[in-house]
């Protein structure tokens, strides 16, 4: 068991379960460890279903097969993730689907109806598990439920539109950036992927929206912005709502941070260092410091603020993963926002405007080191991973009891996110002062 239980951690089933805890838990879920080769099914269609299968190592697709034998791929399962869970706590009789190995894999199978059945001891950890099984359980219903929204749609036009329209609203403006590929993308809407591209072509010639890549930018349906210009040649401004006692309408931005910035940054950021846990910081930098900690960034790679006609509300900056080389294409990412502006918006605006800046620099992965704590804390929740997890990161590794911090213990745990495509011939990461004039007219 203990050859496969750091990578068991990874899964978000075990997230906030520590390694003595989870090695109890896997005991008393009957946990089973097995390999498969490249092209072996882990399940068949129509086989009965009471396990819950955690992929640790490899990649696997899920397949729907039809009354003729024809299978058709739905989804990929990739390390770390689950399946099963859904189908046992359902109770279906039979599978409807199988699972396929893609090149060799490693998976662990959990005895449901014990995952679900506390034993004489009852233990926390227990229940955690079951807690984080049903959060797992809905966030999926809630994906699927986006889904249906989009590909109900008659058109594929009406399906982009629907899909854009979603992500723009939840990333709080009318520029943002899409998660998908353009391979993706026709696979999640269920269209063709030509088919697709003309219309979003069309689209761009109408007025009706602007792309580069995989960021978009939505304008008035009236087509009134035709003339916007190039969507990597300007800034673009939107209207965001921002939840107060009442909702109030603000032109927000984001734009390069420069070192004139750093006595208000550090006025953000002196209260996460002396009332919280989400820094391991013990003391408020002097100006001084942070105007060179700006500096320092700006060097090789991005450092924005967001900010509204009065204030800045948030900034993100990316910084070195390691210092060897090899790690050129990884970055480590931080984002701060006002505590008075949480949950709205600003955080996931600059995350997403980093990893714009980030692709251009030809960045491949980023990494966020984040804090973590089991329970209520009067100084630490988990926000920062559920927001991560909804920006499409994912858990990589969890170090336990690593900070100290206002006389506590705190587990610490590393996230990740591609955002690029790893070649054989990859090309060389670019300062971020080469990009820097393409992404913001300055």
């Amino acid at each position: 068991m203990d050859e496969y239980l750091h990578l068991a951690k990874k899964s978000p089933l075990f997230y906030g379960i520590n390694e003595d805890e989870l090695y109890t838990l896997l005991k008393c879920t009957a946990a089973e460890d097995t390999m498969y080769e490249d092209g072996e099914y882990i399940f068949r269609m129509g086989e009965s279903m009471n396990q819950v299968m955690i992929l640790l190592q490899g990649r696997a697709v899920v397949l729907h097969e039809n009354f003729w034998g024809k299978q058709e791929e739905l989804y990929h399962i990739r390390e770390g993730e689950t399946f099963g869970e859904a189908y046992s706590c359902a109770r279906i009789p039979v599978l409807p689907v199988s699972v396929l190995t893609q090149g060799s894999c490693r998976v662990l199978f959990l005895n449901y109806q014990r995952m679900i059945t506390f034993c004489s001891l009852a233990c926390s950890f227990h229940t955690r598990m079951i807690h984080n099984m049903l959060r797992m359980v809905s966030e999926n219903n809630v994906k699927l439920e986006d889904k249906l929204e989009h590909i109900c749609r008659r058109t594929t036009r009406d399906k982009l539109l629907s899909y854009l329209s979603k992500e723009a609203v939840a990333q709080g403006g009318r520029s943002f950036d899409i998660p998908h590929s353009r391979q993706e993308l026709a696979e999640y809407l269920c269209v063709d992927r030509s088919a697709m591209s003309n219309e979003l072509s069309k689209m761009k010639a109408e007025g009706i929206l602007d792309f580069q890549r995989n960021h978009f930018v939505l304008y008035d349906r009236s087509g009134d912005m035709r003339q916007a210009g190039c969507l990597r040649q300007r800034q673009e401004r939107w209207k965001v709502q921002k939840k107060e006692n009442t909702k109030v309408e603000t032109n927000i931005w984001v734009r390069p941070a420069a070192e004139s910035d750093a006595e208000e940054l550090l006025a953000l950021y002196a209260p996460y260092v002396e009332h919280t846990a989400i820094t391991f910081e013990y003391q408020v930098p002097s100006l001084r410091e942070f105007k060179m900690r700006i500096r320092h960034t700006l060097e090789r790679y991005p450092y924005l603020v967001v900010e509204d006609r009065k204030r800045i509300l948030g900034y993100a900056y990316a910084g070195p993963f390691k210092e060897r080389a090899a790690y050129d294409w990884a970055v480590e990412s931080t984002v701060y926002v006002r505590r008075d502006c949480r949950r709205s918006g600003m955080g996931r605006l600059l995350y997403g405007e980093l990893e714009r800046a980030l692709r251009e620099q030809n960045i491949l992965n980023v990494n966020a080191c984040i804090a973590c704590v089991d329970g209520a804390d009067p100084y630490l929740a988990n926000d920062s991973v559920y927001f991560h997890e909804r920006m499409g990161y994912r858990l990589v590794g969890r170090f336990v009891k690593c900070g100290y911090k206002f006389n506590r213990w705190y587990d610490m745990v590393w996230m990740e996110k591609h955002i690029g495509v790893h070649r054989e011939n990859q090309p060389a990461v670019r300062p971020f002062g080469e990009v820097r004039g393409i992404l913001w007219d300055e």
